[in-house]
C-alpha cells in the first residue's frame, strides 16, 4: 500500500496533507454504507452537508437499481371529497380521494408536512411499486403523472380526464419505469364497462366498451396476474380483462364464496405464496380467493384461528401485521381505496393510529365493542383516509420519461 495515501482518521487528513472527504470514497463502498440505511435515512443523509449530498448523488442512480431489503410501508393522509354537482354521471353520490400533503412512516407513526406541490390538492388514484399515480386539474391545466414520494421523480403520462370517469379504479402491470408497464383504468355504471389502457411509449389511451348491467356493482380493487387483470366488484363478484386480446369476461361469484350485503364496503389486499397470488376480501364475512381460473376460495370465515391471528392484528397492530405478512404480501400498497382510516392521538398530535374503515366481518362483529378499532359506516369521527406507500427510491434522471 502507498504510505502517502493512507488515511489519518484522527486528523481527518491523508499523510500528504490532503483533506479527507466522504464523497471521495469509491462508489462500491458508498453503496455498502447506504445499504444499511432506510429511505427515511436517505432524506436526512443528503442534507447533512455538501460533501454528503455529493456522495449520495454519486450513488443515487445505482440505489434505484439495487434491490434493498424490504422495509415497512409508509402512509399518506388523504381526504374523501364529493364531486361538485354536475360532474358525476348519476344521481348517486360519487367520491374521490384527494391528497393533503401529509405523510409518515409506519415505524414511528409520525406525520410529516410536505412542501411538495404535487402532494397538495391533487387527486389520488393509485399507490404501487413506490409510485403514486396522481391527477391534477388546476387553473385550466390538467396533468396525469406518476410521482415518487421520496425522490420527487416524476413521469408524466398521456392525459385522460379522470373527473369524467364514473368511479374509476386504476392499476399498473409493472413499475412505470419498466418497458412492460401498462396503465389500466376501469369504470362501470348501469350501462356498461369502460376499460382504458396505455402502454409505455404510447402517446394515447386505448378504450374498450363492454355491455354490463351493473348487477354486481362497481369495481373496488384490481390485481394483475400473468397478463390478466382480476377485478373485484362491490358485491364480491369477479371479472377479468385480458390485456393482450382486449377481452373482458364477467366471472360472477367464485364457488364457495358468500355474496356480500349490498351496503357493505369490501376491503381487500393481495398476498403471494410462492407463485400463487391470492386476494383477501373482507366484508360481512372473510374470504381468501386464489386468482387463477377457475377462481377458488382457499380460506373463509370458518378459518377462525387464522382469522383471529391475522385479521385482528391487521386492525389493532398494523406494524406487527405487516412484519408477519411481509414475506407473503406481494406489495404493501395493494389495499383498495377507503380501506384504512387514521385517527390522531389526542395526547400526541403528530402520531396516528390506524383502523379499518367501514369494516364489517364475522370477526368484526365479535370484537368491535371490545377494541373499538373498526369504523362503523358513516362514522363522522374518521379523521382521514390512509393510503400505504412502498418505500422505494427512484433516481430522478433526465431520461425518466414515458416515451423513452
Amino acid at each position: 500500500m502507498d504510505e502517502g495515501k493512507v488515511h489519518d482518521l484522527r486528523s481527518g487528513t491523508r499523510n500528504g496533507g490532503e483533506k479527507r472527504c466522504l464523497c471521495c470514497l469509491p462508489r462500491e463502498l458508498l453503496l455498502i454504507i447506504l445499504g444499511y440505511l432506510s429511505v427515511l435515512d436517505y432524506l436526512s443523509f443528503r442534507v447533512v452537508c455538501k460533501c454528503w449530498h455529493s456522495a449520495f448523488s454519486k450513488c443515487s442512480a445505482f440505489i434505484s437499481q439495487k434491490q434493498l431489503p424490504r422495509q415497512l410501508p409508509w402512509f399518506m393522509l388523504l381526504r374523501s371529497e364529493e364531486f361538485p354537482e354536475g360532474l358525476h354521471l348519476s344521481q348517486n353520490k360519487q367520491h374521490f380521494l384527494q391528497t393533503t400533503g401529509k405523510f409518515g412512516d409506519l415505524s414511528s407513526r409520525c406525520i410529516y408536512n410536505s412542501d411538495i406541490p404535487e402532494l397538495c390538492e391533487t387527486r389520488f388514484l393509485l399507490s404501487r411499486h413506490g409510485w403514486l399515480l396522481l391527477f391534477s386539474s388546476k387553473n385550466g391545466c390538467s396533468f396525469l403523472f406518476f410521482l415518487n414520494l421520496f425522490s420527487r421523480a416524476r413521469i408524466d403520462i398521456p392525459l385522460i380526464d379522470v373527473d369524467k370517469l364514473w368511479r374509476p379504479v386504476f392499476d399498473v402491470s409493472a413499475p412505470p419505469t419498466s418497458p412492460d408497464c401498462v396503465v389500466f383504468a376501469i369504470s362501470c355504471n348501469d350501462f356498461g364497462i369502460e376499460i382504458r389502457t396505455c402502454r409505455r411509449r404510447e402517446s394515447t389511451w386505448k378504450s374498450n366498451s363492454f355491455e354490463y348491467h351493473g348487477v354486481s356493482g362497481h369495481v373496488v380493487n384490481t390485481v394483475f396476474v400473468r397478463g390478466i387483470w382480476y377485478c373485484l366488484h362491490e358485491r364480491s363478484s369477479f371479472s377479468t380483462f385480458d390485456v393482450v386480446n382486449n377481452c373482458w369476461r364477467f366471472l360472477g361469484l367464485p364457488e364457495g364464496m358468500y355474496k356480500q350485503w349490498s351496503q357493505v364496503n369490501l376491503l381487500s389486499y393481495v398476498i403471494k405464496r410462492g407463485t400463487q397470488v391470492y386476494l383477501c376480501v373482507h366484508g360481512n364475512v372473510f374470504h381468501e380467493v386464489l386468482l387463477e381460473e377457475p377462481l377458488k376460495v382457499t380460506k373463509n370465515w370458518r378459518d377462525r384461528d387464522w382469522q383471529i391471528g391475522v385479521e385482528y392484528q391487521m386492525r389493532s397492530l398494523p406494524r406487527g401485521a405487516f412484519q408477519t405478512l411481509q414475506n407473503e404480501m406481494e406489495v404493501f400498497d395493494t389495499f383498495n381505496g377507503h380501506a384504512w382510516c387514521g385517527d390522531r392521538n389526542v395526547s400526541k398530535y403528530d402520531v396516528i393510529k390506524f383502523r379499518w374503515h367501514h369494516f364489517r366481518s364475522f370477526l368484526n362483529h365479535r370484537y368491535v365493542m371490545m377494541d373499538k378499532w373498526s369504523c362503523p359506516p358513516n362514522n363522522k369521527e374518521c379523521s382521514t383516509i390512509v393510503a400505504w406507500v412502498e418505500p422505494v427510491w427512484v433516481h430522478p434522471k433526465a431520461d425518466l420519461g414515458w416515451m423513452f
